[in-house]
């Protein structure tokens, strides 16, 4: 018998091929498409201003500040702006652009209530102003935010990471999808 002449092997062998590349480059690719969106989060597209991660940074910014007017204001204990120092800290501990993604959303909506009380509160004329401002500052860059490159390339990938051979591959490579929403 001669190895060409064996049909069921040489089916075989070509389907453990087909299986290993598949597989191999398969998940490899995927973890590279993966890093590229996340170096959009962190570094911005071609034709960006800021990146992602430097919007996020400069809200956390204008955000520590209106925790500050808000203790200031409101009293030490007041527990908004106590809530909105914590999330501020909870952006900055964020180690991925999920993480960070979701603490900045969890920051806006303390800011926003903190912003709320300082406005109706007995605050002068000068700290209502200067609340307004860094109020202001913070919706000014989830205006800009939300156009942001990183979103489309990130539903994008999740799109990819929801097809075959893909759908089997993340969870054989861990590949989780991106946060593709400011929420």
């Amino acid at each position: 018998m001669k190895f060409s002449e064996n049909r069921p092997l040489a089916w075989a062998v070509l389907f453990l091929c087909v299986l290993v590349s598949i597989v191999l480059f398969g998940g490899l690719g995927l973890r590279e498409d993966r890093q590229s969106v996340e170096k959009v989060f962190y570094t911005g597209a071609d034709d960006a201003y800021f990146s992602l991660n430097g919007y996020i940074d400069r809200r956390a910014a204008a955000a520590q500040k209106l925790a500050a007017m808000g203790l200031a204001i409101l009293g030490d204990s007041d527990t908004g702006a106590l809530a909105l120092s914590t999330a501020v800290a909870a952006v900055q501990a964020a180690d991925t652009p999920d993480e960070k993604l979701l603490a900045n959303a969890e920051m806006g909506r303390c800011a926003d209530g903190l912003y709320a009380r300082i406005s109706a509160s007995e605050a002068g004329e000068r700290d209502q102003k200067d609340a307004r401002m860094l109020y202001a500052d913070l919706t000014d860059a989830a205006g800009k935010m939300a156009g942001d490159e990183y979103f489309a390339r990130a539903k994008e990938f999740n799109r990819q990471l929801h097809s075959f051979p893909a759908s089997l591959l993340r969870g054989l490579f861990r590949i989780a999808p991106l946060e593709d929403s400011l929420q």
